[in-house]
């Protein structure tokens, strides 16, 4: 088949083999299992190392246990512990047809690189292999109506994914990615196996709106950068991304003007050519101001497209009617007698505005030049934007009267409703006549509007989105060491208004929105966002080291039925996440909160002849919030020598914004003889110990390797710290020779590559 071509794809497909039935599968699988509990930390996936891109050595796949990490935490997810995993192999295929095929390919992307099998998408094939369904058939029990409902079943067998939408899919997706590995994230082959757990996993979310905001109007981000703030989040079930594209500071999207109405003489280009060019200029890290720069409607468009592949659905916000200084500072026909503030005599605008003041600005709602620029705004924005919502804000509007303020926010409601869109908006918001499916951001409870919020949800049939600030604004700081000490802080970016101390993931966890509104209907809750404001945030870095781990939270209490959430469960399954965000390039903030799990995995090695002195790179460690200097390791390179020290080496240079924890282990030997020798790597760090298995394969004056017996290698474990059990682990054995044969022609140069992923 052809995969689109709007779907994330690597080259590299062929034609597949028809599959058994996913009923005959299912049926093999329903033997007794154990359900999974409340595990401390524990690594996903079974305790072996995580598998070959080389075709190197396949270890033997021992059933994992502990029961899989997954993060949010699903429904109903059963550990078959006795039974054998599902092992991918070179020769597999992912079967995705129809609808599926966007997921299909999604996977593929993912896999390819750190196994370095081809992988093909099929519409159908037989054997062991992944099988992602679409149809009506596929609903899941007990979870019938929702959309984003879908069923995963693995072992030996295969892995089939089971949904009623292409969403659904693409949710078990991101589940099965978990139940891999560690370094299934990796962007470079290692040495395997890639198993994942027997398991049946039945999941559906709890709120159908889990979103996370990113401000780009007080400091932009770029098109690619807004990319990778999706994939991060993505994998944890994100399915609303918030663009906060106007405020004071600054606005982001174009607005050309085509199609103005009779008597329009605004110019709106001047929105990016003036305040496109403007952003914060205090409060960044190190004193650097704000970034300037705009979305083209090309560049808008882009997101969308990107964010919908991935299914979720981007909701774009242009503040009104306070949080305006930068519209008014660029159009000059919009500084009528109600607009503030003042503009300046000589350009006739008020000047652009680069602090965190808030609360200064507003349209005039009583101009009808303001309805005139706002429906030609929105109009463009709509036509650009193929999900439901438009945000329309409304928050901390302190200038406009309150009558001005509904006399505003009831005609933009109309505005909106009008472009076929629904209304979505702050708190504020509730003063106003909101109708049914309108939707309130519920931020803070003393701001105006939460009071009578819950009774235009229960009344008008409007809609709730919790952002409580104290538990879900990601742009506040983290906590210190002194908890009671609000200017002992770990973070040298973020504010402290809404959480003045104690800002930890356990605050973002241990809060329930239904608790905070126990007067609203269950139905009135759309879902939950964590805002991420940008006062004090430069480039997409900085928003992912506030953003997470915090989001995980945030989106888990969107996810997760609020009875199967527990604190110490979700930290032993977020200590399994860090190695993937660290494999991913993503940045994150490595609290101390969380014992964070220590993976590694081999890396296979090709030399041309023996006698000669080898510098070889034979693993890569993830060990989240450490250095070089804490990680220890030793490496038997299973020719009868004894175990050497490895050289560790840090792939980026950590700071108290960046996260450091991805090393190569480097080693220098001399193999006397040719052969196929089975290596194991060992490794220490302060938060537990790893072993992973890798090959050398040395050729003869002949180009081939001497069949000859490899010894078995010596593998010493640390008694302390104890050993963290999974992914990257497993028995000091070395891999059958005749399983290491079959990658020996794709071998070559192999262990040199991860020599580019250095950084200074």
């Amino acid at each position: 088949m052809t995969v689109p071509t709007s779907v994330p794809v690597r080259p590299g497909r062929r034609r597949g083999r028809r599959r058994r039935s996913a009923l005959a599968l299912s049926a093999a699988l329903l033997l007794p299992f154990t359900v999974l509990g409340l595990p401390a930390a524990a690594q996903n996936g079974p305790a072996t190392a995580a598998v070959g891109g080389t075709l190197g050595a396949m270890a033997p796949t021992d059933p994992p246990t502990e029961s899989p990490m997954i993060v949010p935490r699903p429904v109903s997810l059963e550990h078959e512990a006795d039974a054998e995993p599902f092992l991918l192999t070179p020769d597999a295929q992912i079967v995705a047809a129809g609808e599926a095929a966007g997921a299909g390919a999604f996977l593929a992307s993912v896999l390819r690189p750190s196994t370095g099998y081809d992988l093909p998408v099929t519409e159908a094939g037989d054997g062991a292999d992944i099988t992602l369904q679409v149809g009506p058939e596929h609903a899941v029990e007990g979870h019938e109506d929702s959309a984003e409902a879908y069923s995963l079943i693995a072992g030996a067998d295969g892995v089939v994914v089971s949904a009623t939408s292409a969403q659904g899919v693409f949710n078990g997706v991101q589940t099965l990615r978990q139940l891999f590995p560690t370094f299934v994230e990796h962007d470079e082959a290692t040495a395997g196996p890639w198993t994942v757990p027997a398991v049946t996993v039945l999941d559906s979310p709890r709120f159908e709106y889990r979103g996370i905001m990113l401000d780009v109007a007080r400091s932009f981000q770029t098109v690619d950068e807004v990319k990778q703030f999706i994939d991060s989040l993505v994998q944890l079930k994100m399915n609303h991304l918030h663009l906060h594209l106007a405020d004071d500071q600054g606005w982001r999207i174009e607005i050309t003007n085509e199609g103005r109405v009779e008597g329009d003489d605004i110019d709106y280009t001047r929105l990016t050519a003036v305040s496109g060019q403007t952003a914060m200029t205090e409060q960044g890290y190190e004193d650097e101001p704000g970034r300037t720069g705009f979305y083209t409607q090309e560049d808008y468009a882009e997101i969308v497209d990107y964010a919908a592949q991935r299914h979720v659905v981007v909701v774009p916000e242009i503040d009104t009617p306070g949080h305006t200084q930068a519209a008014l500072h660029a159009i000059p026909q919009l500084n009528t007698e109600g607009a503030a503030p003042e503009p300046d005599p000589e350009t006739g605008v008020p000047p652009a505005h680069g602090t965190g003041e808030v609360g200064h600005s507003t349209l005039d709602t009583r101009g009808e030049v303001t309805y005139t620029f706002l429906e030609h705004v929105w109009s463009q924005i709509a036509e650009l934007t193929p999900g439901p919502y438009l945000h329309i804000g409304g928050d901390e509007s302190h200038v406009t009267e309150e009558e001005d303020y509904i006399y505003f926010m009831d005609r933009m409601i109309d505005v909106v409703e009008d472009l076929g869109k629904e209304p979505f908006g702050w708190n504020e918001l509730a003063l106003a006549d909101v109708h049914e499916d309108n939707v309130l951001q519920m931020w803070s409870a003393g701001t105006a509007g939460a009071a009578i919020a819950p009774e235009r949800v229960n009344e008008n049939g409007a809609r709730m989105v919790v952002s409580d600030a104290p538990h879900a604004y990601l742009d506040q700081r983290y906590d210190g060491d002194d908890p009671e000490d609000p200017d002992d802080s770990v973070s040298p970016i973020g504010l402290s208004w809404a959480c003045p101390d104690d800002c930890t993931v356990e605050r973002y966890y241990d809060w329930d929105p239904q608790e905070l509104f126990p007067d609203v209907m269950t139905e009135g809750f759309l879902g939950v966002e964590g805002p991420l404001w940008s006062e004090t945030v430069r480039g997409i870095a900085q928003a992912q080291w506030l953003v997470l781990p915090r989001a995980a939270t945030v989106l888990e209490i969107g996810w997760t039925p609020q009875a199967d959430r527990a604190l110490e469960d979700f930290f032993g399954r977020l200590a399994t996440l860090g190695g993937r965000l660290t494999l991913q390039d993503h940045n994150f903030y490595a609290t101390p909160e969380v014992a964070w799990t220590v993976d590694a995995a081999g890396v296979d090695q090709h030399l041309e002849a023996p006698g000669t002195a080898a510098a070889m790179t034979v693993g890569v460690v993830t060990a989240p919030g450490t250095s070089a200097e804490d990680i220890e390791a030793t490496v038997d390179l299973g020719d009868g020598s004894e175990p050497v020290p490895a050289t560790v080496v840090a792939t980026r240079e950590g700071d108290e914004l960046t996260v450091n924890g991805e090393y190569l282990l480097e080693v220098e030997h001399t193999f006397t003889e040719p052969g196929t020798y089975s290596g194991v790597l060992s490794v220490t760090a302060p938060n537990g110990t790893a072993t992973a298995p890798f090959t050398v394969t040395v050729l003869g004056d002949d180009g081939e390797p001497t069949p000859t017996p490899t010894p078995t290698p010596t593998v010493t474990t640390p008694a302390t710290p104890p050993a963290k059990p999974g992914g990257g682990q497993l028995p000091a054995t070395g891999a059958p020779v005749a399983l290491v044969l079959l990658g020996v022609a794709a071998l070559v140069g192999t262990g040199t590559g991860l020599l580019r992923r250095r950084r200074g």
